[in-house]
């Protein structure tokens, strides 16, 4: 998929780039409104979105409320109703490892194993 990206704009297949960020609690969206400063509330499907632009780049942040179903709606409606194309969940990682830290930067390269995972537990 190509990426084309300058200072004010970015653009993947010729349309404009908009990042979904989500986060489940307020408290882990809040940091991120403070830095975009200017944006705009829509409440939609009972929940609050936040639409921004920062540096050029489309935005829309909410919370999902704690959970899997929760979080999933909230991510479905971010890229099926405010036309999302990246999604980006900020906050906090339970208790993956010790070794983390406040600010650290966890990638998800496969999702598979965490179901798999989740499923042993399950079955255990």
């Amino acid at each position: 998929m190509p990426v084309y990206e300058s200072k004010h704009v970015n653009l993947i297949w010729g349309k404009i780039m908009k990042i979904a960020i989500m986060g489940a609690m307020p408290e882990e969206i809040e940091p991120i409104l403070k830095k975009v400063q200017n944006y705009t509330t829509i409440e939609y499907a009972g929940n609050k979105y936040y639409e921004a632009t920062y540096n050029g780049i489309e935005l829309v942040i909410a919370y999902s409320k704690i959970g899997k179903v929760f979080s999933t709606l909230t991510a479905t409606t971010m890229i099926e109703h405010f036309n999302a194309t990246k999604l980006l969940f900020s906050g906090v990682a339970g208790a993956i490892s010790n070794d983390l830290k406040v600010g650290d930067l966890i990638e998800l390269h496969s999702v598979k194993r965490i179901v798999e995972a989740e499923v042993k537990n399950i079955k255990e």
